[in-house]
C-alpha cells in the first residue's frame, strides 16, 4: 500500500487496543481529527484466532498501526505489521514497564509477560510514552529498549474540565478504577482510608471502586468516607469542581489522567511522591510519603487552607493540553509513513 505524497486526511490508521475508558476515546477522538481511523477491541487470548484473522485484516487495510500499551494485543499487531511491512507504534502507559514487590502487578503479573514487553519495546517502530520516568522505568526493569522514542504526555480539554462557578466544598477527592485488592493497594485507597480515620472531621468522597469491593472494605472503613463505584463522566466533573483537595496516593503513575483532570477543576493536589505524580504536580500542591498516614493528613489540612487550585489549573493548561497531543500524534504519523 503506497504511500508516498499522502495527505493526513488520506492516512489509514489501524488503532489496536485492550482498555476502553476517557482516554482511550480521547486519544481516538485525537487521531481521527487527522486521520482515517479504524479502531479494534482486544478481548484475550480466548478469542486468539478470531483476534489474529481480524488483527491481519485491519493491519493490510490500514497504513500504519497504532495500539495502547504494550500488551499481547500490541504483540500479535506488530508481529503481523512485520509481516505485512507495516509500521507500529505503541503508547507505553505505565503498568508495562513497572514492578512493584509483592503485587501481581505489571511485569509481576506472569511469568512470561516481560518477554512480551521486552520484545514490543525492542521490534516496535516508534514508542510513545506518557513520561519521561517510563523512559528509566523500561531501561531498569527490562535492560532492553529501542532508541525510537518520544515522551507524549497524555493531553486534557480545559473546556471540559472547568473551574467552578460557585465555592469549593472543604471535602477530600480521589478517583480510582479498582475491581480487587492489587489495584486497591496499587492507588494507595488503603493509606487514604487509615488518613481519613484520622481526620474524621474531613469528608472523603473515593469513586471508582466496584461494588463487591466496596462491600467488603466498607466494613472495616471510617464513617466519614463516601465509596462510590464508577459514575458518568458529567457526574465525576460536578464531584472535581465540588471538592476543595484531590488526592493521589499511588505507589506508582505513569500519566495520572484522574489527577490532571482534578486540577483543571481547580482542586488542590495532594499527590505521592513519586515520579508520575510529582511531575504533574510540580509546585501546585503537595507532595507526601505514601506510607504515613500522619503526613498525609498535615498535607491535606494545609491544601485545604490553601488558594492554589487556581495555579493547578494553569499548571495543566500550559503542559498538558490536547493540542499539544494531537499536533505530537500527527508529527510521528505522518514522519513515520515518510520514512
Amino acid at each position: 500500500m503506497r504511500t508516498e505524497g499522502k495527505k493526513a486526511g488520506e492516512i489509514k490508521v489501524f488503532f489496536c487496543t485492550n482498555t476502553w475508558g476517557n482516554f482511550t476515546e480521547r486519544d481516538i477522538g485525537l487521531l481521527r481529527k487527522e486521520f482515517r481511523v479504524q479502531v479494534y477491541f482486544y478481548t484475550g487470548l480466548k478469542k486468539l484466532p478470531l483476534h489474529l484473522v481480524n488483527i491481519f485484516v485491519g493491519v493490510r487495510r490500514n497504513h500504519i498501526s497504532f495500539c495502547n500499551f504494550a500488551d499481547n494485543h500490541t504483540l500479535l499487531t506488530l508481529l503481523i505489521s512485520k509481516l505485512l511491512r507495516k509500521k507500529t507504534l505503541v503508547i507505553i502507559g505505565g503498568y508495562e514497564v513497572g514492578r512493584i514487590d509483592g503485587l501481581k502487578y505489571g511485569l509481576n503479573r506472569s511469568l512470561f509477560f516481560p518477554a512480551v514487553v521486552r520484545f514490543i519495546l525492542k521490534h516496535a517502530d516508534h514508542l510513545l510514552p506518557v513520561s519521561d520516568n517510563l523512559v528509566q522505568d523500561a531501561k531498569d526493569t527490562i535492560g532492553l529498549i529501542t532508541n525510537n522514542i518520544t515522551v507524549i504526555p497524555n493531553g486534557f480539554d480545559s473546556h471540559l474540565y472547568t473551574a467552578p462557578t460557585g465555592d469549593k466544598k472543604n471535602e477530600v477527592l480521589c478517583v480510582a478504577l479498582c475491581k480487587d485488592f492489587t489495584i486497591y493497594r496499587l492507588k494507595g485507597i488503603d493509606q487514604l482510608i487509615q488518613t481519613a480515620a484520622i481526620t474524621s472531621e474531613i469528608p472523603y468522597i473515593i469513586v471508582g471502586i466496584h461494588d463487591e469491593l466496596i462491600k467488603k472494605i466498607k466494613l472495616h472503613s471510617p464513617s466519614n468516607v463516601d465509596f462510590r463505584s464508577a459514575i458518568p463522566q458529567k457526574e465525576l466533573i460536578s464531584l472535581y469542581q465540588q471538592a476543595k483537595v484531590y488526592c493521589q496516593l499511588s505507589l506508582r503513575e505513569g500519566h495520572p489522567n484522574a489527577l490532571c483532570e482534578a486540577m483543571l477543576c481547580e482542586c488542590v493536589p495532594v499527590g505521592a511522591d513519586v515520579p508520575g505524580i510529582r511531575q504533574v504536580i510540580g509546585d501546585t500542591g503537595y507532595l507526601v510519603n505514601p506510607s504515613i498516614p500522619e503526613n498525609i493528613a498535615k498535607a491535606i489540612k494545609q491544601a485545604l487552607k490553601a488558594q492554589i487550585g487556581s495555579q493547578a489549573r494553569q499548571k495543566i493548561q500550559e503542559n498538558y493540553s490536547l493540542h499539544q497531543r494531537e499536533e505530537a500524534f500527527k508529527k510521528i504519523i505522518m514522519s513515520s509513513i515518510q520514512s
